[in-house]
């Protein structure tokens, strides 16, 4: 599982937890539907700092709080070609 789909899995996750749909999260979140839908479907890659922040406050979470969960404590992040060559 890459990175986009742990972030979309999240999401998903804490709006069946705290009952709250996609669209009503986006107008908490004061960002477009399309755009959650976009991240939560995997189309939209790499999520922007303010863009996960304004999801985590719209969740009443900070974002070290939206942040810390296994999955994603756990994932490898890695750039192509920048791979320790000593490792």
């Amino acid at each position: 599982m890459d990175y986009n789909q742990i972030l979309a899995k999240r999401i998903q996750e804490l709006c069946e937890l705290k009952q709250i749909s996609l669209e009503i999260l986006s107008q908490k979140a004061k960002i477009s539907e399309r755009t959650l839908t976009r991240i939560v479907s995997g189309l939209y890659k790499n999520p922007g700092m303010v863009t996960i922040f304004r999801i985590a406050y719209a969740l009443d979470m900070t974002m070290a709080e939206f942040l810390d969960f296994p999955e994603i404590n756990d994932y490898e992040f890695s750039e192509p070609g920048c791979e320790d060559p000593e490792l």
